[in-house]
């Protein structure tokens, strides 16, 4: 299958984590779930998800104890759902392992096939990897618009096209003036598109 992002010519560009989908009939649904069963274990998920940190670290954090964090970390790792990404000392000079998420997204599909799985885990690359390109794309559209155009004070802040304050549509006049902005939402737009036509025509 040529994916979206191939036939537009993009090279991909990897992240430090993939797509990850898992079958809910499967044996790795049971492990994932379990994983994620309690308060505790999704919100040191997400913790983690939103800054890698070793295990002391997570655990002030929470307002937790750090043999719990022990306990609910190792229980994601088995899963599949975290892993350790690097290190880092402590203030007594220790090293310790810093956890960071092992997949991203996790997208759980009923009945999936091993064939529909890669295809659905592929799509999901290409999907965010063409929003970072678009939004690259998108901040330098703005940038160079306020530098020809106006004096917008942040990326995508309207460049001022010099527009009195009482146009007939002044919504419209600052969407005209943030190109970055629009080039962003139909950028992803289309590729969202392009992804579910994709996705239907398998």
């Amino acid at each position: 299958m040529s994916s979206p992002i191939a036939r537009l010519g993009s090279q991909s560009f990897g992240g430090e984590t993939e797509p990850t989908v898992v079958d809910v009939s499967g044996d790795d649904a049971d492990a994932v779930l379990d994983a994620l069963s309690s308060d505790t274990a999704r919100a040191l998920y997400c913790e983690i998800d939103e800054e890698p940190a070793p295990p002391s670290v997570l655990a002030r954090r929470l307002d937790s104890s750090v043999q719990n964090v022990h306990y609910h970390l190792s229980n994601l790792e088995a899963a599949g759902l975290v892993q350790v990404v690097g290190s880092d000392y402590s203030e007594k000079g220790n090293e310790m392992d810093v956890y960071g998420v092992a997949a991203d997204p996790i997208v759980l599909a009923a009945g999936a096939t091993p064939e529909e799985r890669s295809t659905l885990r592929q799509l999901l690359a290409d999907w965010t990897t063409g929003v970072a390109a678009i939004g690259l794309v998108s901040v330098a559209i703005q940038l160079l618009a306020v530098r020809l155009v106006g004096s917008g004070s942040g990326v995508f802040e309207p460049a001022s096209p010099g527009l009195p304050d009482d146009a007939v549509l002044p919504w419209l006049a600052e969407a005209v003036a943030a190109p970055g902005l629009l080039f962003f939402v139909g950028g992803v737009a289309v590729l969202t598109v392009a992804i579910a036509l994709e996705l239907l025509g398998e």
